[in-house]
């Protein structure tokens, strides 16, 4: 054999004893997106836990596999471990046998007032290193949120038509000009007894994902909720805010995100995001009375009154034979308004079409309850809208 090919197959006979040697030991199971993420649990607190400031979490189990030809004794640490938790490996080093597999746990004691895990921002707590061999793990934390929301229940013009869940429902078939209402189910998830459960200020927020969408309804969906308080083990239900699809909304689907935060005794915060879907669905021939007013609608000293009124078309298709009536036979009024013209672009003037109608209510007119009716019309005579 020549020196020239003796060093070619020394070459080749290191770099096979290196390929070897590079399929050290590694973490087959117990990682989160290659990290080792720690659950934490403050339910997990109880009445006698009231002067803890910390938790000791259930102990994380890693199993290591060796996939090298040979056996390998491998060295585990622990780095650069945050100020405040303690992290304990039940081995410092394993020897593993080529083709098996062995399983070290991770014990750990965090402390009380970190952060919830915050779905928006999502990102967790980096508290250390596990270093295996020469391979090194970032250890994280996830703590859950204590704030839990069960469902919101959607009602369209005062009517209840659907609860949604966490699954990311649609409200669905909505129209321009309906009048929503949400509810929310929270809930405090702390255990009743631990003294330091309460949350208080928390705030609800429903926005939408894309601020174009925003300037469609010229409002904060949320600009009426206020901030409440749960006490440990509480549930409130009685949290809603309240707002109307205006007419310019486009014909699609707005995405919205709610949230709610809000921070225990301890000091830490809790999150809860969900997204939801808002489906608007402009139908055709869909002409509303939008607005319907008196200025004064109990004649006592003051015997007159103003009657404001809008038919406005929310709906697909434009309509040049539109009528308006107004009508009370025991006040003796009769309006018929017709040949109206509304377009179906809610941008345009003639979307819409006002009456103001002043009137008196004579001195001889007997004490008692009066109907007036507002009827909307398409083709001059299909009625489409009431309100009386």
């Amino acid at each position: 054999m020549n020196k020239k090919l003796s060093i070619i197959m020394i070459g080749i006979f290191v770099f096979l004893t290196l390929a070897v040697f590079a399929q050290a030991a590694t973490i087959t199971s117990g990682l989160t997106s290659g990290k080792v993420v720690l659950d934490v649990d403050y339910g997990n607190l109880k009445k006698d836990d009231k002067d803890n400031t910390t938790l000791d979490l259930s102990a994380l189990s890693l199993i290591l596999a060796n996939k090298g030809n040979t056996s390998e004794t491998v060295a585990l640490s622990l780095n650069s471990v945050t100020t405040g938790y303690t992290l304990k490996l039940s081995n410092s080093s394993l020897t593993i046998g080529n083709g098996t597999s062995q399983t070290v746990t991770l014990n750990a004691n965090v402390p009380i007032n970190v952060d919830s895990y915050n779905p928006e921002d999502e990102k967790l707590n980096s508290i250390g290193k596990l270093k295996v061999g020469s391979t090194e793990y970032t250890i994280q934390t996830k703590v859950k949120s204590k704030l839990e929301l069960d469902e919101i229940k959607v009602y369209v013009d005062s009517k209840k038509e659907d609860t949604l869940d966490s699954t990311g429902d649609k409200i669905q078939d909505i129209r321009p000009g309906s009048k929503i209402e949400l509810k929310f189910d929270v809930r405090n998830k702390f255990d009743d007894d631990y003294k330091d459960g309460d949350i208080k200020d928390i705030e609800l927020n429903v926005k939408f994902k894309d601020n174009d969408d925003e300037d469609d309804f010229d409002e904060d969906l949320d600009e009426d909720a206020d901030e409440f308080d749960l006490d440990a083990g509480e549930k409130d239900n009685s949290i809603s805010i309240k707002f109307t699809v205006p007419g310019k909304a486009d014909e699609k689907t707005y995405d919205l995100v709610v949230s709610l935060e809000g921070k225990d005794d301890n000091g830490a915060k809790h999150y809860v995001t969900w997204d939801i879907e808002l489906d608007v669905d402009r139908k055709k021939d869909d002409v509303q009375l939008e607005k319907v007013s008196l200025t004064n609608s109990n004649f006592k000293c003051v015997r007159s009154s103003t009657l404001r009124t809008t038919l406005t078309n929310y709906g697909s298709n434009s309509h040049k034979d539109a009528a308006l009536s107004i009508y009370s036979k025991g006040l003796n009024l009769n309006y018929n308004f017709q040949d109206i013209t509304l377009d179906e672009d809610p941008t345009e003037d003639d979307n819409s079409y006002s009456k103001v109608i002043p009137f008196i209510v004579g001195d001889t007119q007997k004490a008692g309850t009066y109907y007036l009716e507002v009827r909307g019309y398409i083709d001059n005579n299909k009625r489409v809208a009431y309100k009386s």
